[in-house]
C-alpha cells in the first residue's frame, strides 16, 4: 500500500482514476484555443448579438440608456445632415445656366 499509506486496493484504484480522468481534463484544456482567441467573434456574430449586448447594457445601468439615445440621436442627426447637403449639391448641379432651379412656380 506504499503509495497512499491507509489507502487499501480499491482506494487506490479510486485515486488512480481521479488521477488519470486530472490528467485528460488538463489534456483537453491543452487542446482548447486560449481564453482570448476563443472570446473573439467576427464581425457577423457580433452585429447579430448586438441587440441582446444592448439590452443587457441598458438593462444594467440607466447610464448607459443615455449613452445609447446620445449615440442614435447623433447617428440621426448625421443623416439629416447629409440628406440636406446631397439636396442642395442636387439642386446646385441640375440649375439651368441662369443659377435659377429647373423647377417651375
Amino acid at each position: 500500500m506504499g503509495d497512499f499509506p491507509g489507502v487499501g486496493f480499491l482506494g487506490r484504484i479510486n485515486v488512480g482514476r481521479a488521477i488519470a480522468a486530472r490528467r485528460r481534463k488538463a489534456a483537453a484544456a491543452a487542446r482548447r484555443p486560449s481564453a482570448v482567441a476563443r472570446h473573439r467573434r467576427d464581425l457577423g456574430a457580433w452585429v447579430l448579438h448586438a441587440p441582446q449586448t444592448l439590452r443587457a447594457l441598458v438593462r444594467g445601468s440607466e447610464i448607459w440608456l443615455v449613452v445609447l439615445a446620445a449615440v442614435v440621436g447623433l447617428i440621426a442627426g448625421l443623416c439629416v445632415t447629409v440628406m440636406m447637403v446631397s439636396t442642395q449639391e442636387a439642386h446646385r448641379l441640375f440649375s439651368n445656366d441662369c443659377g435659377r432651379p429647373i423647377t417651375r412656380r
